[in-house]
């Protein structure tokens, strides 16, 4: 069954209808039920690493107290890399931990990239109006001199 709201049909909803009561008289209580048969969508939110000044000086601390003497010891130089790589990835992983961005933190930061966008994106598009006229009227000109 289909349910037109605003315009647009969708086999998402269920309706129900029916009388409260049985007379012969034609006043009687009927009721409609449309029902919401979608699931909903759940949006995940990202997860992010803040770079704080505090998490950076977490890394710091974290990488002051590593011990990188196995480091320099070693003589094969890619197990002395993967040493390195690990002792700098659990310092990252440690320091810059992944956490879910908050809705109003992402509502803010879409926000502030679509400022930053918006203004480029009307000058790009003078440019490419500017180009295009310009390449129009010589078309033109050349073909009607």
């Amino acid at each position: 069954m289909y349910f037109c709201a605003g315009g647009k049909p969708t086999v998402d909803t269920e309706i129900l209808s029916g009388n409260f009561l049985q007379d012969i008289s034609d006043h009687l209580a009927n009721y409609t039920i449309i029902c919401n048969t979608k699931s909903p969508v759940v949006i995940e939110r990202p997860f992010v690493r803040i770079f704080s000044e505090r998490n950076k000086q977490k890394f710091t601390n974290y990488l002051e107290n590593s011990n990188f003497s196995e480091v320099l010891s070693e003589n094969d130089t890619n197990e002395a890399y993967n040493r390195f790589h690990t002792i700098m990835q659990s310092a990252f992983e440690h320091s810059f931990p992944l956490t879910r961005l908050s809705h109003n933190k992402s509502l803010r930061c879409s926000h502030k990239l679509f400022s930053i966008w918006q203004p480029t994106a009307i000058l790009n598009l003078q440019i490419f109006t500017l180009c295009h006229m310009t390449i129009f009227r010589t078309i033109i000109c050349d073909m009607w001199p």
